[in-house]
């Protein structure tokens, strides 16, 4: 869903969405399932593209994928917000 008008309705449901997409991705992060967790984490950075707490649980995730690179990525842009 796409949220072109900020009003408050609109944060609201925003605000919402990008929980339960939290909700979500941290099951499959706690499951073990990194690569589930990370579609998560991405759809959550669409929204929100500058949040540090996506970049560090997808850059978790990709650590625990044994993708260093793209985690350290994931730290570094966290880290830049």
């Amino acid at each position: 869903m796409e949220y072109s008008i900020n009003t408050p309705k609109n944060i609201q449901r925003k605000n919402m969405e990008v929980n339960s997409l939290y909700d979500q991705g941290n099951f499959f992060l706690c499951s073990g399932k990194y690569e589930e967790a990370i579609k998560y984490y991405d759809r959550i950075l669409k929204l929100t593209p500058y949040s540090k707490t996506a970049l560090g649980y997808k850059g978790f995730a990709l650590l625990k994928l044994n993708k260093r690179k793209e985690a350290a990525n994931c730290y570094e842009m966290a880290l830049n917000c």
